[in-house]
């Protein structure tokens, strides 16, 4: 049996997802921005050809690399107001054995936005004179527009409202707080009278049922005056107590 190695080449063109152009379609910016353009295919076999083109007058070099199985083309723009309106056009072609196959993407148009005071327009009356504007301090004919600039507002804009529910938040976490604060205290304060209540009902002793009379001076015996319901109730005895000599 005999054998032999062949080595087969399959051409194909990229898929239907090349070429990605990045950022894709419109761009709204601002002048002196830089913008950072992508435009990338697969290889493919044979490798295809990725060309960008734009009607703008002025050369624009793009950067051209290979990632993997990638081709790419960049290119970093610090857009001015000369790019307004410009667009870019990624396409790919295979001009040996793809010639009737190319797929393109766009980058743009490209609007710059430009940081100006809005205006107003002011259109005159036609006139048979022609009047000054004291606002522009220029002559102005019958029928012209006229362009004024507004004062920059400087009304203070307000506090956002999730600002406004925040501080309403704080306010109100802290009126329950003081008022737990105030509890606990009065509570401590009850907890301490019926504390030192105690220790002094503890502190005091009880009467002794036997107490030894003290001698006094006073000899003089008085006698109890009483009523007569109490003296039928009960008998009374009195003694007059003589002064102790030592």
């Amino acid at each position: 049996m005999a054998t032999e190695n062949l080595t087969l080449s399959v051409m194909y063109f990229p898929n239907e997802s090349f070429p990605v152009c990045s950022p894709a379609g419109p761009i709204i910016i601002l002048p002196e921005s830089l913008l950072r353009m992508r435009c990338s295919s697969e290889i493919a076999n044979p490798e295809v050809s990725i060309d960008v083109t734009t009607d703008q007058t002025r050369a624009l070099t793009w950067s051209s690399s290979s990632i993997d199985n990638t081709a790419l083309l960049s290119l970093d723009l610090t857009v001015g107001v000369a790019e307004n309106g410009l667009q870019f056009t990624c396409t790919i072609t295979s001009p040996t054995y793809f010639q009737e196959m190319s797929r393109s993407c766009t980058i743009g148009p490209i609007t710059v936005v430009p940081l100006t005071i809005p205006t107003t327009e002011l259109t005159t009356e036609p006139t048979t004179e022609s009047t000054t504007d004291p606002t522009t301090s220029s002559t102005t004919t019958p029928g012209t527009t006229l362009e004024r600039t507004q004062a920059p507002n400087t009304d203070l804009a307000p506090f956002p409202s999730g600002i406004v529910a925040t501080i309403l938040l704080l306010l109100a976490l802290s009126f329950i707080v003081n008022i737990l604060l105030v509890i606990l205290v009065l509570r401590q304060r009850r907890l301490i009278k019926v504390l030192r209540a105690q220790g002094r009902s503890q502190s005091e002793p009880d009467p002794e049922p036997y107490m030894n009379l003290q001698p006094t001076m006073n000899t003089e015996y008085i006698e109890p005056v009483m009523t007569s319901t109490e003296a039928s109730d009960q008998h009374v005895y009195c003694h007059s107590i003589e002064p102790a000599t030592n």
